[in-house]
């Protein structure tokens, strides 16, 4: 599973930097 996840995360790189983005800017709010 966790291999899955990394593999997600290195071919959707923009997508996770997108929601981490998302939540600061929530957290900042």
């Amino acid at each position: 599973m966790q291999l899955t996840s990394l593999t997600m995360q290195a071919n959707y790189p923009t997508i996770c930097d997108f929601y981490n983005l998302t939540i600061d800017v929530l957290a900042l709010v």
